[in-house]
């Protein structure tokens, strides 16, 4: 195939089945969200904007034309068998060990299902306190959670993060029929990483033990490898790998225009710094399709409306986060930041970036370049999570510039390949420190008694909760649940 050909068949595709399911998928939880929360009838309203905006998008296209090719039901069968088992390792189930992060998402899980909606913990002079949170990961488990009881709520949770996961690989430049190049390209993806161990033989004198997480040798930021994202963020990982494998499958077909603003809009409740990581790849697709751009108000405005409704949630409180250049927050001189900076970008991304160059997707490949470049000088969140959670659409935009490199490998140079094949073998240990952790620790059973305060040591932490003052948003949502002055059926 011609490399004008390749381009076209990888970046001009039209909407397809896959990509109408990712859409549903990542709207979904705002049917919850929209009928829990808010007031009769701003809650009926917003849910019918929702549907609309989903409709309109989903309808302007001909899957059947899209979807014209064979289907090769092994290949199929492959790439949901290996999602499926890569989510059974990570803390939703808790099938394996779960890391301590899984402490604080089992309690936000555990109060959505325990609480009538929004759950609340308590009462200030300014207000009630909510959950304030990025909650659209959590919302159709806790549904479940509500209907069958709480002990279901984990399971489904790992259930939706397990088909969250498949679409996110079905939407991958991956063949569809099975062969050593989709299986290959499987494994990169669930073993791709920058050179972490590199990073702590560097400034670490002692041993590195099986099942230690590499990923803080940076001290004051983190690229995490993908296997470390789905085990414990994939409430910040799917909806940024299905906006970005959405985005590299369609961004140059002309149809695409009408899924970006709802795609957009229902980013933020899913993930702030999903959305935040991908905005610099809509701006490109805007500036680069701009004669594409579809201005029709029935397709912008139910994108807006979801947007007035859940950033100011959001937004609740949020200048209670701390906030900062990194080079403020990190306390350490000018001489270190930039060692640590260089360091940094070179071991976790810059050898990889060099080496997958692509000329047909040059615009992309320089904007993932700059993107991870930048962040690092960004702090935002106790674990500066905008670096951390903000490059996961460009990380994975760099995973699938090296799923395409090592699928010419006959048209690069054998030194290029070499060192390409060599950077991925090192870069592999991270994410198989994470496995080997897996299996090596105890697993251990969601805390069903234990609400966000409680897990929090009697704390409530501020990047989770917020007050939801009289005006404003208190004017059209529910009155919260106390869960700090209530006894359930978990207690």
């Amino acid at each position: 195939m011609k490399a004008s050909e390749q381009k076209n068949s990888l970046q001009e595709k039209p909407p397809d089945r896959i990509t109408a399911l990712a859409l549903i998928y990542l709207g979904f939880p705002f049917f919850i969200f929209f009928l829990g929360w808010f007031e009769w009838p701003w809650g009926i309203l917003l849910t019918l904007v929702t549907a609309s905006g989903l409709f309109l998008a989903l309808s302007k296209n001909d899957y059947s034309l899209a979807d014209s090719g064979p289907i090769w039901l092994r290949g199929y069968v492959a790439i949901v068998t290996v999602g499926v088992t890569w989510t059974l390792f990570g803390g939703a189930g808790h099938f394996f060990y779960a890391n301590y992060d899984w402490f604080f998402r089992d309690a936000v899980l555990r109060d959505l299902t325990m609480a009538h909606w929004p759950p609340g913990y308590g009462v200030t002079d300014e207000g009630p306190v909510i959950l304030r949170a990025p909650i659209a990961y959590f919302l159709p488990a806790a549904a479940i959670g509500k209907l069958m009881g709480v002990e279901f709520a984990d399971k489904a949770l790992w259930l939706w993060t397990a088909c969250g996961t498949v679409l996110f690989l079905l939407l991958l430049p991956l063949p569809a029929r099975l062969s050593p190049r989709l299986i290959l390209g499987l494994v990169i993806v669930m073993f791709f990483s920058g050179l972490d161990l590199l990073g702590m033989l560097l400034i670490n004198l002692e041993p590195i033990e099986a099942g230690q997480h590499l990923e803080w040798w940076g001290w004051l930021f983190q690229y995490s490898s993908n296997t470390t994202q789905l085990f414990w963020v994939p409430n910040h990982a799917l909806p940024a790998w299905i906006a970005i494998a959405m985005f590299y499958r369609h961004w140059r077909h002309p149809s695409f225009a009408y899924y970006v603003p709802i795609t957009g809009a229902l980013l933020p409740l899913w993930s702030p710094f999903a959305a935040i990581g991908m905005a610099p790849f809509y701006l490109l697709w805007f500036f680069n399709q701009f004669k594409q751009v579809k201005w029709h108000p029935m397709i912008w405005i139910p994108a807006l409306m979801i947007l007035l409704a859940t950033v100011p949630y959001l937004a609740l409180s949020v200048h209670a986060i701390p906030a900062s250049l990194t080079m403020d927050s990190g306390g350490v001189g000018l001489d270190l930041f930039v060692s640590l900076y260089l360091s940094f970008v070179i071991f976790e991304f810059i050898l990889i970036w060099l080496l997958v160059y692509r000329p047909e997707d040059k615009i992309l490949w320089v904007s993932t370049g700059i993107i991870l470049l930048v962040l690092p000088f960004l702090h935002f969140g106790p674990g500066n999570d905008i670096v951390m959670r903000g490059s996961i659409p460009a990380l994975m935009m760099l995973c699938i510039f090296t799923i395409l490199a090592i699928a010419q490998f006959r048209e690069m140079p054998v030194r290029r390949i070499v060192l390409l094949v060599g950077l991925l073998l090192v870069g592999a240990v991270t994410p198989m420190q994470e496995f080997i952790r897996a299996v090596k620790n105890q697993p251990w059973s969601p805390h069903l008694d234990r609400n966000l305060y409680q897990t929090a040591k009697n704390n409530l932490p501020p990047h989770y909760t917020a007050v939801l003052k009289p005006s404003g948003l208190g004017l059209v949502m529910r009155e919260p649940d106390d869960l700090l002055n209530k006894r359930d059926s978990a207690d």
